[in-house]
């Protein structure tokens, strides 16, 4: 019988995202299916995180990856979350433009 090696480690959130790294969703795997229970019950766990605790990390639940080659990866379980906490940086900057172009195209209109 083939034994298949497992490599086992604590990751940051800010690796997993490092710049080269992408992640590809198996065909096998469910469509997205979080809703606002599910987004609510994650920000609420990361925004009740102490700013001033001195460990800096949080457990955030498992993430099983396959390596596909050096910094490719197919995601066999955690894809719900890893989904999330991708797209809700980006969807806070979006917000935080529109007020910015908001603002400034008021001053403009102003001037």
């Amino acid at each position: 019988m083939a034994t298949v090696p497992f490599m086992i480690q604590n990751m940051t959130y800010r690796h997993l995202m490092e710049a080269g790294n992408t992640y590809r969703v198996p065909p096998f795997q469910r469509n997205y299916a979080w809703g606002e229970d599910e987004w609510d019950d994650l920000w609420q766990d990361i925004i009740g995180l102490p700013l001033d605790d001195a460990e800096q990390s949080h457990f955030m639940g498992f993430l099983v990856l396959h390596a596909q080659e050096s910094r490719h990866f197919s995601i066999i379980d955690g894809q719900q979350r890893l989904t999330t906490l991708s797209y809700k940086p980006f969807a806070g900057y979006g917000k935080q433009w529109g007020k910015y172009r908001a603002e400034h195209t008021e001053r403009e209109t102003l001037l």
